[in-house]
């Protein structure tokens, strides 16, 4: 089956449950039950699922819980509670509407690599904060997935041709549970803002659950999801894909899909749809983001 047959069942399998399919079901759908003896297979639909989530077609929920995008409402009351097994989740039905800019955010974007539950791997993590409409700190950094193995580490070739990078770029990066450690420190306190954001909280905390460090997600954190604000916002939009949106609202595109690029565009984003939201007209903030467009 080529990619885009598979794509296109995929979508439609999504069309047919309305209430959503785990990665592993909708690879029964697409492969038979047997699939899900066989991870990879269901490794590939999951990579799939992201490639389909990133142009807008898709939307996750949760863990591990796709709807066909057409089928998404932005406020749901079927989603995960605040606690699963004992520990704070994201509840995916608090996402902030629209906040004051009088707030502090900390814009957060990831690149990441095998999104099925369980084998995320974290590759890059930015954050930018904001007081005040002004980025006050920005900080990035590679993430080395596999910490204590040896030899390259090994990545899917397609994740690194759209970052612009090579395996061995990571080999001396930040070990991914110093990483999550880092940012649950730099989000505290602040609104989170990101693309899907309560998902991307979501798998950061599972990534930290399994180094034993602290979890970037919260009890009683507050975040804004500008995939659902843009849905709001755009409603002509039918895919609010994070180029999309950028393009729908005038902010400088970036030239690789790098946690480090994306975090001040989701700045401008952000600023831009809370502009749309308040009906002003304010300029976009380029010029205080470090290299200002020119760092796109």
């Amino acid at each position: 089956m080529d990619r885009g047959t598979l794509a296109s069942r995929a979508r439609d399998a999504l069309r047919g449950t309305p209430s959503g399919l785990a990665t592993a079901d909708l690879a029964a759908c697409l492969f038979g039950n047997a699939s899900v003896r066989l991870p990879a297979l269901v490794s590939q639909v999951g990579e799939l699922l992201a490639r389909l989530r990133d142009r807008g077609e898709v939307v996750q929920l949760g863990d591990d819980l796709w709807i066909a995008a057409d089928e998404a409402v932005v406020s749901r009351t079927d989603l995960p509670s605040a606690s699963v097994d004992g520990h704070d989740v994201p509840d995916l039905t608090a996402t902030v509407p629209a906040v004051s800019g009088e707030r502090d955010f900390a814009v957060l974007a990831v690149l990441a690599a095998g999104m099925v539950r369980g084998i995320e791997r974290i590759l890059e993590v930015a954050v930018v904060r904001v007081t005040d409409g002004n980025p006050v700190l920005t900080w990035s950094t590679l993430v080395n997935p596999d910490p204590t193995s040896s030899g390259m580490v090994q990545l899917p070739r397609t994740v690194l041709d759209r970052a612009g990078l090579e395996p061995d770029a990571f080999e001396d990066a930040m070990p991914v549970g110093a990483a999550m450690t880092e940012v649950a420190s730099l989000l505290e306190g602040a609104v989170v803002v990101g693309h899907g954001v309560g998902a991307t909280l979501d798998m950061l905390s599972r990534v930290a659950r399994r180094h034993g460090v602290p979890t970037p997600y919260r009890r009683g954190m507050e975040w804004v999801d500008t995939e659902a604000l843009a849905r709001t916002v755009l409603p002509d939009l039918v895919r609010p894909s994070v180029d999309r949106v950028a393009q729908a609202l005038g902010v400088p595109p970036v030239r690789r899909d790098r946690a480090s690029l994306r975090a001040p565009q989701l700045a401008m984003i952000h600023r831009a749809l809370q502009a749309r939201v308040s009906g002003s007209q304010a300029d976009l903030p380029t010029s205080g983001f470090p290299g200002g467009t020119q760092a796109l």
